[in-house]
């Protein structure tokens, strides 16, 4: 497979993909990321395409692997606590703060 049928076979398969990503990922882009890494490493590895004819199921495969590693990577990342719930953390060491200085000060 040459430069010019891999990209026809790509733009043929350009529906299937953004489908493909959209209802593993659902953000914008995170499925363009997926998509264009997805593709970029079919090119990279496109000598390993046994059969011309399973580059449709061969780049879905590449892309829901690509799908899954931005979905792990997601999970990975801490969720925003709430602000008012940092504002009232924050009070309350203010305060616990305050009453050790307090103590230590009186203390001497």
């Amino acid at each position: 497979m040459d430069k010019n049928e891999f990209t026809r076979a790509v733009l043929e398969q350009e529906r299937t993909l953004y489908r493909v990503a959209k209802s593993m990922l659902g953000d914008e882009a995170d499925c363009a990321d997926a998509a264009q890494n997805a593709i970029l490493r079919a090119w990279e590895r496109l000598n390993t395409l046994k059969r011309p004819e399973y580059f449709k199921t061969w780049l879905t495969r590449i892309l829901i692997n690509e799908c899954r590693a931005i979905l792990r990577a997601r999970a990975r990342l801490v969720p925003l606590v709430p602000e008012g719930t940092v504002k009232t953390r924050l009070r309350r060491a203010r305060e616990i703060l305050r009453e050790e200085l307090e103590g230590a000060c009186c203390a001497r």
